[in-house]
């Protein structure tokens, strides 16, 4: 378990809306959104409408990757904190080297950019960037109409601490606190390793076949999947993705033509164990719903 800091920001705010947040329960809810009502830390992201839109890095940048970053990509966990007697919620974040995140967390995925401007001082390096919240219902998510959904994160990574970084919100929110977890995101990523067919734990639909190339193949519940996995930094153990799904179903929570689309989205993978034989973890989005896959070979 993550301790939580000392000090408390008052400095930085984490311009992702407090709503969700604010309607969470305590520590047995594994739902959290970063979101604010205020965008004071920049302008509202342009409308979303296709998947390429949400996440605005496109080049491995050297502020996420290496010695020198500013923040290391890789698997984080995230610790939210609030003002009242609730318990912390706790989660994951992947963050790429191209700076692309996703937060999938519980009944939410929220997905965005970090920017890093070159902005620095005693105090550590700021990064902002958009972000796009979207709702979970079953397995897809749908994006809200509202505009506050889509919002600007601010932060600051400590000096000399390329590992973690500082979030905040104003109302019941008090700070969010963001950790990387070096063993699972120093494992070194081939296509080998996440090749097979991938199954969710309820059974053989979603599935996901993924080919030696990191060629994607799948099916969900009438849609149609076909893309390419690519690997920004071999030795970090994360992955982005692009898909198209197509001939897609009505669902009672999206209908068939807002799940199709092109996807993008980012993943990780957790080696073989005693216990199973390798394992896929990943949000996608094409801009109107997103898609969250856990699935093991």
């Amino acid at each position: 378990m993550l301790k939580l800091p000392g000090n408390t920001l008052t400095r930085f705010s984490l311009v992702f809306v407090t709503l969700s947040l604010a309607a969470c329960g305590g520590g047995g809810s594994s739902s959290t959104t970063v979101i604010s009502q205020e965008n004071t830390g920049g302008g509202t992201p342009e409308d979303t409408s296709s998947g390429s839109d949400d996440f605005v890095g496109k080049e491995v940048q050297d502020h996420f990757v290496g010695a020198d970053a500013i923040l290391k990509a890789g698997v984080y966990s995230v610790v939210v904190t609030y003002t009242d007697e609730r318990e912390p919620l706790v989660g994951p974040m992947l963050l790429s080297a191209t700076g692309n995140f996703t937060f999938p967390f519980g009944d939410r995925v929220t997905s965005g950019t970090l920017i890093y401007d070159g902005l620095s001082d005693s105090e550590g390096s700021y990064i902002e960037g958009p972000v796009v919240e979207y709702e979970l219902f079953d397995e897809w998510v749908r994006t809200p109409e509202s505009a506050d959904k889509k919002a600007t994160i601010v932060g600051v990574v400590p000096p000399d601490q390329n590992v973690s970084a500082l979030l905040d919100t104003g109302a019941l929110v008090e700070e969010i606190k963001i950790t990387r977890d070096n063993s699972a995101s120093n494992q070194s990523l081939r296509f080998d390793q996440i090749a097979g067919t991938h199954e969710a734990s309820a059974g053989s639909d979603p599935q996901i076949m993924i080919d030696v190339d990191g060629g994607i193949n799948g099916v969900d519940r009438g849609c149609i999947l076909e893309g390419q996995v690519t690997i920004p930094v071999a030795e970090v153990n994360i992955y982005e993705l692009s898909y198209e799904a197509s001939g897609c179903t009505d669902l009672p929570e999206a209908t068939g033509e807002e799940r199709d689309g092109d996807y993008l989205g980012i993943g990780t993978f957790t080696p073989a164990g005693s216990e199973g034989e390798g394992s896929i973890e990943f949000a996608a989005s094409n801009g109107k719903i997103a898609f969250y896959f856990a699935g093991t070979r």
